[in-house]
């Protein structure tokens, strides 16, 4: 068997490589401070992705100082920039040499933080007390391995680097921290992990793997070199794991439930039946057999639902839905439902969503309703799954939602640009699948959606911006 960066055998490898001259690095942060000092060849240095990670540590709040935990710290540089701000830090590597490196640059700068040595790892995951302190954390950072796993017979790393920074083709560091985080109690209700992803392993599905585990993640930021894109994206608590969660057999709406109710954001209604379940307009929502209906308060105070909302729920269940059943096909149709085109089959709706409020006075109350069918097939309704053998849970849709929201501001709804961009791709597909537009009794194209949710269109030449009331969708036959 070939020789690999995780044997005996290659220990010399590495003892001759630490013998190597060690270079000076010197690191800006985001905001200006420079941290020097001398970096054994077997560390790896600071390059884009720290930066990436930088750039969310310099918007954390500066009023309160935060516990963090930096995992595969590597230099040390992004440990002493969250230190210098004021934040009481926890770092780990399983390299010996970073671990030495990062004690080093705290030390030549004044930095007081705990840096251990170990973390989690595709072999022997040690108990986080090992690494991490046996803390609650209010912040996690980790640059997560990224290189793919045959460059290890290349030779052009060494061994301890190897280790910390290859990808393992069956195991995945980042799932296994996503575990960890909803099952222990290593990230704080309120607290945010950062981990940098590639395009190589874990971006294509990292928003879809912490929903399946109830857990709400975003994208922050991404980078794009010739081969490769990497990512930092935020993982959290949905809601904070605040609020009320109440199930019930059958009630008229969940909805209208959780408007006249007096609980808090991140409350959840659930219900196997509705009586009275409602649609846009004076439409009504038909709970079949084998169907989740669920409501939750997404906002209370003096704010207004913004009609994104709506839309960029019904796109983050959209690749829920895909990634649960990917051998089925799912559109999102302006401007609150979900289409499933199963083998041999037509398109048939398969869930909705719904954004009410109420005031009381100054106070608003802005709950968002999602109607789900699960595998009933109907004539004009489907199920997202086409058989009864299928893995879901209400906390799937829990973590889906609540990303909606942003986790440092929870009340004040913003969306990204490139989410905006991907939004409008897919409502443009689905009118050319799904439904005609018609406007003013004429045919028109949609071209995408303004920042407001309003309807981008196309009409005798000319672009125009309509309002959903000011034209009628028709589904095509």
């Amino acid at each position: 068997m070939a020789d690999s960066p995780y044997e005996r055998s290659m220990v010399s490898r590495e003892v001759q490589r630490s013998g190597s001259e060690s270079v000076t690095i010197s690191w800006i942060s985001p905001n200006g401070d420079q941290f020097s000092g001398m970096l054994p060849f077997s560390v790896y240095p600071p390059r884009e992705d720290t930066d990436l990670l930088a750039r969310s540590i310099a918007n954390w709040p500066r009023d309160i100082s935060l516990s963090v935990l930096e995992i595969g710290c590597g230099s040390g540089v992004l440990a002493c920039f969250a230190s210098a701000l004021g934040h009481h830090v926890t770092a780990c590597d399983i390299n010996p040499f970073a671990v030495a490196s990062a004690r080093n640059l705290a030390e030549r700068h004044g930095l007081k933080m705990n840096i251990y040595e170990g973390g989690p790892g595709p072999q022997t995951d040690q108990h986080p007390h090992q690494w991490g302190g046996n803390e609650t954390y209010d912040r996690i950072i980790w640059n997560l391995p990224y290189l793919p796993s045959d460059i290890a017979g290349l030779q052009k790393l060494g061994p301890l680097e190897e280790i910390s920074m290859l990808a393992e083709e069956n195991f995945s560091l980042y799932q296994l921290m996503l575990e960890k985080i909803k099952k222990t109690a290593l990230l704080s209700k309120e607290g945010i992990a950062y981990f940098v992803v590639s395009s190589h392993f874990e971006l294509k599905d990292c928003l879809e793997s912490a929903w399946k585990r109830g857990l709400a993640a975003r994208i922050i930021e991404t980078i794009d070199f010739e081969d490769e894109t990497i990512a930092c994206v935020s993982v959290w608590h949905p809601f904070a794991q605040k609020g009320e969660w109440n199930e019930f057999d059958s009630v008229s709406s969940t909805n209208e439930l959780a408007l006249s109710s007096g609980s808090e954001v991140g409350s959840v209604w659930i219900a196997q039946h509705q009586t009275k379940g409602r649609g846009r307009g004076q439409n009504t929502w038909a709970s079949l057999e084998h169907s989740t209906a669920a409501s939750w308060v997404v906002m209370m105070g003096d704010h207004h639902p913004s009609p994104l909302i709506q839309l960029h729920a019904g796109f983050n269940l959209l690749r829920l839905f895909r990634s649960l059943n990917p051998s089925s096909e799912f559109r999102l149709k302006y401007p609150n439902d979900i289409f499933v085109k199963h083998v041999d089959s037509t398109w048939k709706k398969c869930c909705g969503l719904l954004i009410e409020s109420t005031s009381m006075g100054q106070s608003n109350r802005v709950v968002l309703g999602v109607g789900i069918n699960l595998f009933s097939e109907h004539s004009t309704y489907g199920g997202i799954f086409y058989h009864s053998n299928f893995e879901y849970s209400v906390q799937m849709l829990h973590g889906c939602l609540g990303s909606i929201l942003v986790p440092s501001e929870p009340m004040n709804y913003s969306i990204e640009k490139e989410v905006l961009s991907m939004i409008e791709k897919e409502l443009v597909l689905s009118s050319s699948h799904l439904f005609e537009i018609y406007a003013d009794g004429y045919k028109v194209e949609m071209i995408g959606i303004t920042d407001t949710g309003d309807l981008r269109i196309a009409q005798g030449g000319k672009q125009l911006v309509k309002h959903l009331s000011e034209v009628s969708l028709i589904l095509l036959e």
